[in-house]
């Protein structure tokens, strides 16, 4: 590949990726007559954050990008 991009010219290998941390809510147990089963109302409510990065494993060097939600609205912006 570097007789692609020509001599003196530097190469970076980089591993990228991406993930979803958050909470989600956990329903507790319902106490119930024998051979009933339990009815509950849960609300779902999560609370969410996407994490994007790349990192080259050669020298350490890492780029991240947090997002408190994911469409087709988040744009990537660099300085």
């Amino acid at each position: 590949m570097q007789e692609e991009f020509g001599e003196g010219k530097r190469l970076r290998y980089l591993c990228q990726d991406e993930t979803r941390l958050g909470l989600k809510t956990i329903t507790g147990r319902l106490i119930t007559a024998k051979g009933v089963k339990p009815v509950g109302l849960s609300q779902w409510q999560r609370e969410n954050f996407y994490l994007y990065g790349v990192v080259e494993p050669l020298s350490g060097y890492s780029f991240f990008y947090e997002f408190p939600y994911l469409n087709g609205e988040a744009v990537f912006k660099t300085s």
